[in-house]
């Protein structure tokens, strides 16, 4: 069944009734179901077909030999079968949040942790209503590390899939001068990532069964000069993600490692990267979908940073520390 479609006709079609917030009949499968118009950015792929429709997009019927056709807007999917519970961690971000429409997309339910959570009940209300299913917020702070273990205990949802995407950039120069802010980088990158998932993965390991995806970055597989506190940090996270994913095989236990190249986001708004080589958020969270369901162990997002990295990691050292990078 679809459920609280709103319908607007074009043209008057008597073989139909509509009311505004309530489709009251739906034309018979018979009828040819046309896809155009625009798409929401935040809904899926463009299946063409009638189980391919879903809020957010333009949908044409027309009639067969009546000359009549009518637009159905924001129509619900179908109860969807239920695929796991995610928790993503450091929910505030672009990338959380392009994700969190992504695996709600597929049907997980979804927990956003972060602090300051008061700040996603839009986005909590506007995933439940695209996507018809149970979003969950829980107050995380990555820094506080005696706080996770009371923090994984208590989640009212165990998850099947987790997802570390908080990380901060922090100020190279600021860093260099100030160990403060390196402890801030490092805590941020590496400390507060091992010390929840350290967590994650006994529980996983036990259960035998889950997915562990940590977002790293391309800046830590070969340190540079302007900015190798965080590029240090980013290191020693794939590092643990390597190890971790070597130690929870043989449990049937994915450890995806995620390595973004430049990606748009808020934080990246006002920089000039080359558009070939960048990333909008939900390229990422598509991505990381289909590498988190393959079982992929290491993604590089977009895919050509594999290649620029290669070149990168293999720059003879003498030739390498002439560079500025």
């Amino acid at each position: 069944m679809w459920e609280d479609c709103l319908i607007k006709v074009s043209k008057a079609v008597p073989e139909f009734k509509t009311s505004q917030n309530h489709c009251d009949t739906l034309p018979p499968p018979s009828l040819p179901l046309l896809e155009g118009g625009a798409t929401s950015p935040l809904a899926g792929g463009t299946e063409g077909g009638r189980d391919s429709a879903q809020f957010g997009r333009f949908i044409f019927l027309e009639l067969p030999n009546s000359g009549h056709s009518f637009e159905l807007h924001g129509i619900y999917q179908r109860t969807k079968t239920y695929m796991g519970h995610v928790l993503i961690l450091g929910a505030t971000s672009d990338i959380a949040q392009a994700l969190a429409y992504r695996y709600a997309q597929e049907g997980y339910n979804i927990t956003l942790a972060a602090r300051q959570v008061n700040r996603l009940d839009n986005l909590v209300s506007d995933i439940t209503i695209r996507h018809q299913i149970n979003v969950e917020l829980a107050e995380f702070d990555a820094l506080d590390f005696d706080s996770h273990a009371p923090f994984y205990d208590g989640l009212s949802s165990r998850p099947d899939v987790v997802i570390c995407v908080f990380g901060y950039l922090g100020n190279q120069e600021t860093a260099q001068a100030d160990f403060a802010e390196t402890k801030t980088i490092i805590d941020s990158n590496y400390t507060g990532a091992v010390s929840i998932l350290n967590l994650v993965a006994n529980e996983f390991e036990r259960q035998k069964n889950g997915a562990i995806i940590g977002i790293s970055s391309v800046a830590g597989d070969r340190g540079r000069g302007s900015n190798y506190m965080y590029g240090s940090a980013k290191a020693g996270f794939s590092a643990y993600l390597s190890g971790l994913r070597n130690r929870l095989a043989k449990s049937g236990v994915q450890v995806l490692t995620v390595k973004p190249g430049f990606v748009r986001t808020k934080m990246t708004q006002n920089l000039k990267l080359p558009p070939v080589i960048t990333a909008t958020p939900e390229q990422v969270a598509n991505d990381i979908y289909r590498a988190n369901r393959s079982g992929r162990s290491v993604l590089y997002t977009r895919w050509m940073w594999q290649f620029i990295m290669l070149i990168i990691r293999h720059i003879p050292e003498f030739v390498f520390k002439r560079l500025s990078l």
